[in-house]
């Protein structure tokens, strides 16, 4: 603790900095915490004890990482992308995300570019500098508009310089396995990895999902064994649609997790126990494929899988998209596009069968009516 002039308890890391003092003219104190020079904290005490105990606090609270990010007046965009970075409200892999985009931003226009001075026509210039494809560049303008959104939402700037930039994209429909091709595929894996492949087939779980899936979340909802994609706070998991979602198990899944935990034990994670290091899954996965001669896919493919299964089965897409987590149906719609066209004209079939049965049960009807009325 350092002290000057009216100050009765400063400290400071060059970065962050609190002062308790004794105000001019006054019989009160008052505490104020600077954040790069911006000074989001102001308060007074009536005594220079609890001036002193509320800088204590609010150091202490600083150097615990407790101060929410609210307290940073972020200037230019160097800044924000700091601010980005210390985010623990969505999940690692968004931040991630959100930090590769807004670095390429960065690199276009400078780190020291004031924040209220970015305009459409400077994103616009770094979209047109890209040497991505268009698909990329939709990208970016989504991940950057999050980060401006939540950036305004702090207050932190009156605009969205992406607002009403729109980059064409044009969805590629990544492969699936034909559910004939599943045994093959099946057959051609390693045992642990079999595992966990057949539960993501009959489940749709995201890696993400099964890396993090927990024996606590294994629960019972209507009478089925269920699985309950959580919020970790131990680990940080965050679900990717940031919702609690539950995966009802077929009596495959089940019979799926009894083998894995003959496998992993009952403690931990469910598919790579305690100590169990994290397997490169792609490269299991195509192995399999290359060895079966089927569909070569990633592993996110085998998640595909089960989604297309279900739709050729006639599961409603509004069901589907559930059981996937998916944001909203527009979003499963986009994944299955093919499947759902298959799925409508299987679905025009099944009425035409039905029309066919309703009339063949009218005309014998009439019949059998005809026959009633013939006298004896």
């Amino acid at each position: 603790m350092r002290t000057a002039g009216n100050s009765i308890w400063r400290e400071s890391d060059g970065r962050f900095k609190v002062v308790a003092e004794r105000r001019t003219g006054r019989k009160d104190f008052r505490v104020r915490a600077w954040f790069k020079g911006h000074c989001p904290v102001e308060e007074t005490a009536a005594t220079e004890l609890k001036a002193v105990e509320a800088a204590e606090n609010i150091w202490t609270a600083y150097q615990e990482g407790l101060i929410d990010n609210q307290l940073a007046q972020p200037q230019n965009l160097g800044e924000l992308a700091e601010l980005v970075e210390q985010r623990t409200d969505i999940r690692k892999a968004t931040v991630e995300s959100y930090k590769s985009v807004i670095a390429l931003l960065v690199t276009a226009i400078g780190d020291e570019h004031p924040l209220e001075e970015i305009r459409k026509h400077h994103v616009l210039q770094w979209l047109a500098k890209a040497e991505c494809s268009d698909t990329s560049k939709a990208t970016y303008v989504r991940t950057a508009t999050a980060v401006f959104n939540w950036a305004m939402k702090k207050k932190w700037m009156l605009n969205n310089p992406c607002k009403d930039i729109r980059i064409p994209s044009r969805h590629v429909m990544r492969p699936w396995l034909e559910t004939s091709e599943w045994p093959g595929f099946l057959d051609a894996c390693d045992d642990r990895f079999r595992i966990r492949a057949e539960f993501v087939l009959e489940t749709g779980l995201r890696r993400s999902e099964l890396k993090n899936a927990r024996w606590s979340w294994i629960t019972s909802c209507q009478g089925r064994t269920c699985i309950r994609i959580q919020e970790d706070a131990e680990t940080g998991f965050i679900p990717k649609s940031g919702r609690t979602r539950i995966v009802p198990l077929s009596a495959r899944a089940q019979a799926v997790l009894e083998r894995a935990r003959e496998v992993w034990g009952s403690e931990g994670y469910i598919f790579f126990g305690t100590k169990s290091p994290w397997p490169n899954l792609t490269r299991s996965t195509h192995r399999a494929c290359l060895k079966a001669g089927v569909t070569n896919v990633d592993f996110h493919g085998l998640r595909r899988s089960a989604g297309a299964r279900w739709l050729s089965e006639g599961i409603a897409i509004q069901d589907v998209s559930r059981l996937l987590g998916h944001q909203d149906v527009g979003t499963t719609m986009r994944h299955y596009a093919g499947i759902s066209d298959s799925h409508l004209s299987s679905c025009i079939a099944r009425i035409d069968g039905i029309a066919a049965t309703r009339k063949d049960a009218r005309e014998q009807h009439i019949n059998e009516s005809s026959v009633d009325r013939i006298p004896a």
